[in-house]
């Protein structure tokens, strides 16, 4: 039976869609696997192996689906580690999911903002308005980093280590765009992480404060 390892109220398989341990592309929980883009490869991280996306390298994972998440209250989480603060403007997409189904898609990533490292975690209504908010922080370079962004139909609200930092009001549909879910990468040239990611799951539900510390 696949469980987590800590798993206080039993919660954390309810609603999940699809889970990447990152030994691999395979989703651990689902049918969801992804596709290797670039040659990223597989080191030693945070629980086992982990993906290391070289920026320079435009590596990162992808799959053409939105997870079977098509609106409404929504989660991701996954651990994070860098090996180089942004500089010269520059992005690094830690994941996201989309869905042309509700024309939305959901991203973390962390940027150089006028040469302030800055988080933003982000609700986008394609081709419409992106309902985001920005977090100013510094990541130490080879430390890991629990991320999370959960949407509960009202509000996006970004956590990092299991301290939430930031909201943003968010709601409606977009216009266009396409499904594509991803791990390392946003949707244009040029976003790849810089470092190494592990550990990301994809709920249908907003996760409370046991299961993001879980």
């Amino acid at each position: 039976m696949k469980k987590f390892q800590v798993d206080t109220g039993g919660t954390l398989l309810t609603s999940l869609k699809a889970y990447y341990k990152l030994n691999d592309v395979n989703d651990f929980y689902g049918s969801f696997n992804m596709t290797n883009n670039g040659a990223a490869t597989f080191v030693s991280g945070k629980v086992g192996n982990c993906v290391d996306c070289e920026k320079s390298s435009s590596q990162y994972l992808s799959v053409a689906n939105n997870l079977g998440i098509d609106g409404g209250a929504f989660s991701m989480a996954g651990w994070v580690n860098v090996e180089a603060t942004p500089t010269g403007g520059a992005y690094y997409s830690c994941f996201g999911q989309g869905s042309a189904g509700t024309s939305t898609a959901y991203r973390i990533y962390y940027f150089d903002n006028a040469g302030t490292p800055t988080f933003q975690f982000s609700r986008t209504k394609q081709n419409t308005a992106d309902q985001s908010f920005s977090y100013i922080t510094t990541l130490t370079v080879g430390t890991w980093y629990h991320i999370v962004l959960t949407y509960d139909g009202t509000t996006v609200r970004g956590y990092i280590n299991n301290v939430e930092v930031g909201t943003v009001a968010a709601s409606g549909k977009g216009s266009g765009g396409s499904t594509l879910s991803t791990i390392g990468d946003r949707w244009s040239t040029g976003t790849q992480w810089d470092g190494t990611i592990d550990e990301v799951g994809f709920w249908d539900k907003v996760l409370n404060a046991t299961e993001r510390s879980d």
